[in-house]
């Protein structure tokens, strides 16, 4: 899931909640260099987070605004490297 987080530069940077499959692994190295080149810079999320499963609503839609409150708790704005947590 992808979503917007607060900045004091741009008003909003891109952060990205993955959940990966069963048995696979990935850093968030790889899951940035997987963007460079296939999207434009300003798409790539700076802020990384690997997640077990999604909020969701009873009819299964991701609760996106959740997860903007988690990362409003975990990030501090403007940090100076992508985070993975």
């Amino acid at each position: 899931a992808v979503y917007g987080v607060p900045s004091r530069t741009y008003g909003e940077e891109v952060a990205a909640a993955i959940r990966l499959a069963p048995g696979a692994t990935a850093s968030p190295e790889e899951i940035l260099e997987f963007c460079r080149g296939r999207m434009a810079d300003y798409k790539i999320p700076r802020y990384l987070h690997f997640v077990d499963g999604f909020p969701q609503t009873a009819s299964g839609k991701i609760q996106k605004f959740k997860l903007r409150e988690r990362a409003r708790r975990d990030l501090a704005p403007d940090s100076s490297s992508p985070t993975a947590n």
